[in-house]
């Protein structure tokens, strides 16, 4: 797991950062599905429309995954993730 304050990794990997990206269809059926789940928004921290993702690295900096989210509540499937792990896909 990677923290990023300074957003480097972040700018270098081409992440998404928009208003659109939150509010929009798609963020409010993502948000009223994790409601239902009782999920609730806490504080929100940083930059409210800074989208994230999910990248595997191998040694050297291999990528081996990478997901960008193109709007809030959009996340991998974490069976893919976990596939792309190499330890995790020999068991």
């Amino acid at each position: 797991m990677l923290s990023d304050p300074k957003l480097t990794a972040y700018r270098t990997t081409g992440m998404k950062k928009s208003v659109s990206s939150v509010f929009n269809a798609r963020s409010l059926r993502h948000g009223m599905r994790a409601t239902s789940k009782g999920f609730v928004q806490g504080m929100t921290r940083g930059t409210g429309h800074q989208q994230g993702g999910v990248m595997v690295l191998a040694p050297g900096n291999e990528l081996l995954y990478a997901y960008k989210s193109a709007e809030a509540g959009d996340h991998p499937d974490p069976s893919e993730v976990i596939a792309a792990i190499p330890s995790a896909s020999k068991q």
